[in-house]
């Protein structure tokens, strides 16, 4: 499981892992135009956290209570567990609102940044490590991480993101969630996507379609 906090910054600026990838492999571009832009990313980059930690917040912590409540309250209705809200400690400003639904083995994240929209994330965990994400991004650009289904759906809301979920997601028993592991479930999704991404030998396709993206 990754998920956005893994590129986190792809709405706002350079994708934490994007930043990574553009270091190492910025010599590489064919483009002379490609080459600059990834040096000059390279020269502004930051190593993403190997963790993350989160930490309980009240209700009060978001900026736009209305939008994200637009997500949340249509999973609760559809019988997923409210597991709190949280603000992440290594990245200031950024805050999520985690929930469960125990009979399908799926994590729902709804996220805030200060420099970007609410968007959501539904993902199922499998026993052999395999994950499956619906997110309401739009694609990153990124070589997508084997066994790893991310499927983006920019512009569906909450319903509709669930039932594309249940219904395409691999056909195997998931992973249990519960609302008291769902903190745990998190922070380990996230260290290891970033592990394996730092520890890929980067490719230029990544990156040109990074820049495609991003320029699109």
């Amino acid at each position: 499981m990754i998920t956005t906090l893994g590129w986190l910054a792809a709405i706002v600026a350079v994708p934490i892992v994007v930043r990574v990838t553009f270091v190492l492999v910025g010599p590489f571009f064919a483009g002379a135009a490609l080459g600059h832009a990834a040096r000059d990313l390279g020269r502004r980059a930051e190593r993403p956290p190997d963790r993350v930690h989160l930490s309980s917040r009240g209700p009060e912590v978001w900026r736009h209570p209305d939008q994200a409540g637009a997500l949340v309250t249509p999973l609760l209705e559809n019988g997923f567990e409210d597991a709190g809200s949280f603000g992440v400690n290594e990245m200031p400003g950024v805050f999520l609102r985690l929930m469960t639904d125990a009979r399908n083995g799926i994590l729902a994240v709804v996220y805030e940044h200060p420099r970007a929209a609410h968007w959501l994330e539904l993902i199922t965990r499998y026993p052999d490590g395999s994950s499956a994400t619906f997110t309401t991004l739009r694609p990153s650009g990124l070589a997508p991480r084997p066994g790893h289904l991310i499927a983006y759906a920019p512009g569906h809301d909450a319903g509709a993101l669930l039932a594309r979920s249940l219904k395409e997601r691999p056909a195997q028993p998931p992973t249990a969630v519960s609302r008291a592991k769902a903190v745990q479930l998190f922070e380990a999704g996230y260290s290891d996507a970033v592990a394996w991404r730092k520890d890929r030998v980067a490719s230029a396709p990544d990156v040109t379609g990074v820049a495609q993206h991003r320029t699109a």
